[in-house]
């Protein structure tokens, strides 16, 4: 996964950048994140059984016969129809460079926005929340390479309804999923870009994907 994000980079920016230190560095840096908030790692350590309890994974048993339930943290995201140009695009004035002024103002729109959540849904809420970050169309931008940080393709306007890009390419054996494809925008719609196509393709070897697909949610 490392590997894959570096090589995007160099295609999608252009830039070539290698951690001080080797690309050890970042596994040793995230071992030391976790061992410092009282993480436990086991090396070598045979898993036996996943512990289940209504069809949740609750933790594992190991080889020896130890069990280790997992904490029970939940992610959770809030979309915000913030504007990339919003306060002279987040403070870059069109540069893209993220300098303080950036995350200074980053930081007190996230606060912002838990605020207001919270507000709605209560101390509890606001207690339970142990990591926040705020990812803004600039972040977008610099992730996935789409123009201002697009995450639902095409504008979401009514000239654009029904606007996709094809799914089947001129070049054989070339396919097309994602956010521009039929059905769309969303996490939703990405996932279902991917299952309509594969869906497509097998029928050529007489396999119903669908019926499949039921059949195994039904047997769990």
């Amino acid at each position: 996964m490392i590997f894959f994000e570096y090589v995007y980079r160099w295609w999608a920016i252009g830039k070539t950048y290698y951690p001080i230190g080797g690309m050890q560095k970042i596994a040793d840096t995230i071992k030391q994140i976790a061992l410092d908030n009282s993480c436990v790692i086991l090396v070598n350590t045979k898993v036996n059984e996943i512990i289940t309890e209504n069809k949740k994974v609750q933790g594992i048993k190991t080889k020896n016969g130890d069990i280790y339930y997992a904490d029970k943290y939940y992610a959770v995201t809030a979309l915000m129809p913030i504007p990339y140009e919003y306060s002279n695009s987040w403070n870059t004035f069109g540069t893209k460079k993220r300098k303080k002024e950036y995350y200074k103002l980053k930081n007190e729109v996230q606060n912002i926005l838990l605020n207001r959540i919270c507000e709605k849904l209560g101390d509890d809420n606001k207690n339970s929340i142990t990591y926040a970050e705020l990812g803004t169309p600039l972040t977008f931008e610099r992730y996935t390479n789409s123009t201002k940080g697009s995450f639902m393709g095409f504008a979401y306007e009514q000239k654009n309804y029904r606007k996709f890009l094809n799914q089947k390419t001129e070049i054989p054996g070339l396919y097309l999923v994602g956010q521009w494809t039929f059905p769309g925008f969303g996490i939703a719609g990405v996932m279902a870009s991917g299952y309509y196509l594969a869906k497509e393709l097998l029928k050529k070897d007489a396999i119903d994907l669908e019926k499949e697909y039921i059949e195994y949610y039904i047997n769990l």
